[in-house]
């Protein structure tokens, strides 16, 4: 081959990366986590267990968040329901019949709907009570759930499932494992 001809391989490379970094960077991205932690303390000085619910944009683009929620599996999928169900619906789907609640945030001020700038983060506070008065209800529940951020054109992303310390299986009253560590700490 000759140099030109290698000249115009490099140039075929470079312009062809350059396009999917661009094409990359056009899109906006969201990002869900959840975080076990202790909210502030309140008049009487006691912190509450629970977690946060963190919603991040680490596009170049504001992001529109109409609504942020908890799903939780109603029960037990077996891998032959979840291939049924994405050759029905043509789409695959890890949250094969886990369920959308809003019980829990009742009482919660989640600060949907809202704009995240690029690089910036929504935070916010969901109590270990009301997470386990959502999985309690649920006979067959295994105590797993995740958050769920869903952008003006109804796409969801959600957050990688989490299971309370204890298990949190439905119908069992449990104390949570953080609790009992907070009361084995106390003098």
């Amino acid at each position: 081959m000759k140099f030109t001809e290698w000249i115009a391989v490099y140039a075929a490379i470079l312009s062809t990366l350059t396009f999917l970094w661009n094409l990359n960077v056009s899109r906006s991205k969201v990002k869900v986590s959840i975080l076990p932690g202790l909210d502030k303390p309140d008049a009487e000085g006691k912190e509450r267990f629970g977690v946060y619910v963190a919603v991040r944009n680490p596009s170049n683009h504001t992001v529109h968040i109409t609504s942020i929620g908890i799903v939780h599996n109603y029960r037990p999928v077996s891998l032959v329901e979840t291939v049924l169900h994405s050759l029905e619906f043509r789409r695959w789907n890890r949250y094969t019949l886990w369920v959308h609640t809003s019980e829990p945030f009742e009482n919660i001020e989640t600060g949907a709907p809202v704009s995240i700038e690029p690089r910036s983060s929504h935070v916010f506070f969901v109590p270990e009570e009301a997470i386990k008065r959502m999985v309690e209800n649920e006979p067959h529940s295994t105590g797993r759930f995740a958050a769920v951020a869903q952008d003006a054109l109804w796409r969801n992303k959600y957050s990688r499932p989490y299971k309370l310390p204890n298990g949190g299986h439905g119908g069992e009253k449990t104390e949570s494992r953080l609790s009992q560590m907070s009361d084995e700490a106390e003098p």
